[in-house]
């Protein structure tokens, strides 16, 4: 199961929300894209949540996905880390620069790491199999 990332896309107008959770996979299969094209609403118009997810530096990977990033545009490689010998993944600068590059500037992040702070969240990656979590978004009317 992909580490989770949340992320929520009410237009300014409040008429339109969307939620789309994405690890690497979704990053990957052009999740953001396609949430973000399936609006009527502009991309500038569009305010942007990225909720708690793994830091880098809990999150190795390993040289394939990186090249994978790689092939879909060579500016991935910022979203990538060399610690101790070992490539790691900033899910976070990598859905980031995916918004900005569709035109959404106007993006919040929640920077706690889900592996870091088992206290607050689940982690798959810490063995919970059980754990789950949960966010809500609502337009009112």
């Amino acid at each position: 199961m992909p580490i989770v990332y949340q992320f929520y896309s009410p237009a300014r107008k409040g008429i339109e929300v969307t939620a789309v959770h994405a690890g690497w996979r979704g990053l990957l299969a052009s999740v953001m894209k396609n949430s973000i094209q399936s609006f009527n609403t502009s991309p500038k118009d569009i305010i942007a949540w990225i909720g708690p997810h793994i830091s880098q530096g809990n999150y190795p990977v390993g040289e394939s996905l990186r090249n994978e990033f790689l092939a879909i545009h060579p500016s991935n490689n910022l979203s990538f880390k060399l610690i101790k010998n070992k490539w790691h993944l900033s899910l976070l600068h990598c859905a980031t620069s995916q918004l900005k590059a569709l035109g959404v500037s106007e993006i919040y992040t929640d920077s706690r790491c889900t592996f870091e702070n088992k206290q607050k969240f689940y982690s798959h990656r810490q063995g919970d199999k059980k754990g789950r979590m949960l966010a809500c978004i609502w337009i009112n009317q």
